[in-house]
């Protein structure tokens, strides 16, 4: 009979327990609901609780076939809707800057190359690849935007001549015709000011969108991070940025 009861009362205590697992703490605070989080993770019944990570491949820039084709440095990268994956290698790096593998990790051809001639960039402003699996590079020191296609050809170069601004802008087009820019102001010594906003394809400003000052990090004592994410258009995920875009297209 003890043996029984004790059984009874441990069955009990786990049944207890589990259900105290598996009910999350929830407070509100100025009308929103807040989930208090323990230093020991709930543990919901039938649901893992650890988080694991696989390695899918590696792109090594120590590799000899890696070096080989010349990739020895990247300052980013993007991944278009087939799962392929774009390397870009700093902007004053010599030869191809921009360096496409499979989504397995295996090379498959590298193009922009660092120069002066046809189809070729120097000093580029990297953006993001857009709906098409287009990659527009914005040349400012050419006032020109360079469209390359998922194979790395050169598919349409945009004249800027039109557009007076500083050298740095970053100019991304818009599938309606328009172009989301972002431009470094004229600001006091130790300041910089960054300006978003929406241009018609005659490259006139047709709305603000945001604003951003901050100070120059080298400058400064104090220097606020991150950056607001529509400012940062060079460090906006691909999802981000088709979201960005498809937005302003339906409504401008």
């Amino acid at each position: 009979m003890k043996k029984n009861l004790s059984l009874l009362l441990a069955l009990l205590s786990l049944s207890f327990c589990t259900q105290t697992q598996d009910k999350v703490e929830k407070i509100m605070e100025d009308g929103v609901e807040v989930i208090v989080n323990h230093l020991e993770p709930y543990k919901i019944r039938n649901e893992l609780t650890t988080l694991t990570l696989k390695e899918e491949f590696t792109i090594d820039l120590e590799k000899e076939e890696i070096a080989a084709i010349g990739l020895d440095d990247v300052w980013g990268f993007d991944v278009n809707s087939e799962g392929d994956i774009y390397l870009f290698k700093p902007i004053t790096s010599q030869g191809d800057l921009i360096y496409r593998f499979d989504q397995k990790g295996n090379f498959i051809s590298s193009f922009a190359h660092r120069g002066q001639g046809p189809g070729e960039v120097e000093h580029p402003a990297y953006q993001k690849i857009n709906s098409q699996d287009e990659l527009p590079i914005t040349y400012p020191s050419r006032s020109k935007i360079m469209i390359f296609n998922k194979d790395g050809n050169l598919a349409e170069e945009i004249n800027m001549d039109l557009f007076i601004g500083y050298f740095g802008n970053m100019v991304y087009p818009l599938e309606n015709g328009n172009y989301l820019i972002r431009r470094t102001l004229r600001t006091p010594y130790r300041g910089i000011t960054f300006a978003l906003g929406l241009f018609n394809p005659e490259f006139k400003e047709i709305k603000k969108l945001d604003r951003f000052k901050t100070i120059q990090p080298i400058r400064s004592v104090k220097y606020r991070l991150p950056n607001p994410i529509k400012i940062s258009m060079s460090g906006m995920r691909n999802e981000a940025m088709k979201s960005v875009s498809m937005t302003l297209t339906e409504i401008y």
